[in-house]
Parts: structure tokens; sequence; C-alpha cells
């Protein structure tokens, strides 16, 4: 039969995920480092950002909002882990990073990059359509090193102003899903601002598209398990095993 297994992290034993060969999850928006947060700013969060991700065992993990020195700290308080991104106003270090995390103990980055949500995605620091800033997705091919298996993770921030923009976003990264992944697994995670019955979503899961992505409760009704969060897949079929957390604002779309 085939399976796909999602859930939130408390309701599994981690020995014995492991043990099944599951790669670890999550969606993140660390909220960026404002000052004006007083008592919540990063300064007096980012110790609990890092052990959250180390209790939760995550292999894989796709943040919102990072900045640089943000990204910094995660790296020196995760100690096998490295990132993949740059900033989404040049391209480099300047502004917000939809990074991708990786542990380097499981996975083994291949390839990344970088495009631009806008009607010229491949212009550094291009703002597209109605979007009130510049909104990027990062992506990356891994292999597993265990399983030997590849896939592709894309992790975004979609405009929350630009209802817009968030529609064409929305296409453009269904479109660049399917032109990178081909075939292969591709797990998306994302802060989408969008709710799951808002247009974004419904562009990305329209059945009548042949490239649709699949809401992960759909998918998970199919393997006789049931899951209350929207998350999207790209497909549903057998052969990887992935889990994933997700946060509240967050919307999550990946592959099983």
């Amino acid at each position: 039969m085939k399976q796909i297994f999602i859930a939130a992290f408390c309701c599994l034993n981690m020995t014995h995920v492991e043990a099944q060969g599951y790669v670890n999850v999550m969606t993140f928006n660390i909220r960026y480092d404002n000052a004006g947060d007083s008592l919540n700013s990063w300064q007096y969060t980012k110790d609990n950002a890092v052990s959250q991700i180390l209790f939760h065992k995550v292999h894989l993990l796709g943040v919102q909002e990072a900045l640089y020195n943000q990204l910094g700290d995660l790296i020196a308080g995760l100690k096998f882990y490295k990132y993949a991104g740059v900033g989404r106003a040049d391209g480099k270090q300047k502004g917000e990073f939809p990074a991708i995390l990786y542990d380097t103990t499981r996975l083994r980055l291949i390839h990344s990059e970088t495009f631009w949500l806008a009607e010229h995605p491949n212009i550094a620091g291009e703002k597209g359509w109605d979007a009130a800033i510049e909104r990027i997705v990062t992506w990356a091919k891994f292999q597993d090193k265990k399983t030997k298996k590849f896939f592709y993770h894309f992790n975004t921030h979609f405009d929350h102003i630009g209802k817009i923009a968030r529609r064409e976003s929305a296409r453009l990264l269904l479109q660049r899903v399917k032109e990178i992944g081909g075939n292969a697994h591709c797990i998306i995670t994302g802060d989408f601002n969008s709710m799951p019955s808002d247009e974004p979503i419904e562009v990305m899961t329209n059945k009548s598209h042949p490239d649709h992505l699949f809401d992960t409760k759909e998918a998970i009704r199919y393997a006789g398990l049931c899951l209350q969060k929207l998350s999207l897949v790209t497909k549903i079929d057998a052969g990887y095993k992935m889990r994933i957390e997700q946060s509240a604002i967050e919307r999550i779309k990946r592959l099983k």
C-alpha cells in the first residue's frame, strides 16, 4: 500500500521514525530581527529557536524572515547544519532570506539557486506585480545519505500586501517546481500569507492543472490518516518518507 505520513512531532517515537528512514522537515517563520519587538526580539528568542530545531531533530528546515545575522546565529547553534540561500534585496546578504537549512550528517547538498517572484525572475532585487517588497524562492537539490535518493526543496515567503503578486507567485512557483524538479520528489515550504481557501492555494492545488500540488490533508486521507493543518504536496506515490512540522502562521507544501 502506498503511504504518506505527516503528523505532529509529539505523536511519534523519534527512534522508530529514524529507524524507518524518515526525513524530518520543518517550516519556521522566525520573525526578522527587530529591536522594536522588545522582549520578543531575536536576541531573546534565538536560543529557543535553536533548541526547538534540535529538539525535533530536524533534517531540513525552511525559514522565513531570516536576516543574515540571524542565519549566523542559527548555524552557530546548530553544529552540523549549513544553509543555502541569499538575501532577497540584492541576491547576496541584504534583506530577508527564505533560506534552507540542512543537517549535513543526513543530507548532501548537490546544487542550489534562487529566483525572484516577479515578471523577470532572474533579475536580483526585482519586485513583482503589486508586491510591496521583493519576494524570492530558494531551491536546493539534495541527496539523502541514508537512502541515497535525490529530492528537491523549495522555500519561499509570499508578499503580505499584493493580492495579484500572491496569485502570480503561486503560478510561477508551480511552473518552476515542474521545470526544475521534473518528476522527482519536491518539498515546498513557505509562509504563503494565505488562508487555505485563498486564490494562491487554489492556483497550486487546482486539479485541472496537470502539475497541480496536493493538499496533504487529501494525501493523508489517501493513506487512511488524518491531518488538521494545510500542507501541499507535489505528488502522491510510494518511495520516500517525510514528516512535516508546521507552525500556525505558515503553510507547508511538501512531498512524501
